[in-house]
């Protein structure tokens, strides 16, 4: 993914009638296939399952994400500094591998696991760090 440094102009997202519910969903499942690369098949999926993944779609990737005060890149690594100040580690990997995709090198994100150890004690810094080197090895062909 091909990002540039500096966010856009910030972009006026109009959720009236021009833009249904369909089109936010739409929009959001892109940017959340640009983020996290091919996305599972619902098939087999429960009804409040796919509802869920059209909230995910429609209210985080295709109204916050597509906020263009922010670069996908960037927008990532306030993520991963909420995740690992709060010690929220379930599932970091797939935000690290994440932030791995969209251009962030290893110890760019080590910087993040530092910090988090620093500033939220060791054993945040020994959780992020494990979920940091599971997405590294996941990248790995």
């Amino acid at each position: 993914i091909q990002e540039s440094e500096e966010p856009q102009e910030r972009k006026q997202l109009d959720s009236g009638p021009s833009e249904t519910q369909l089109d936010l969903i739409a929009r959001g499942r892109e940017l959340r296939q640009r983020v996290f690369g091919a996305l599972r098949s619902g098939g087999g999926a429960s009804p409040a399952q796919e509802a869920h993944e059209k909230m995910i779609d429609s209210h985080y990737f295709g109204v916050l994400w597509s906020n263009t005060d922010l670069t996908l890149k960037q927008r990532c690594l306030v993520l991963l500094g909420i995740i690992c100040g709060s010690n929220r580690m379930n599932g970091a990997e797939v935000w690290f591998a994440a932030g791995l995709r969209l251009g962030y090198q290893p110890a760019e994100l080590e910087e993040v696991v530092l910090s988090a150890g620093v500033y939220c004690g060791e054993l945040t810094y020994f959780g992020a760090q494990q979920a940091l080197a599971e997405a590294i090895a996941s990248q790995k062909p």
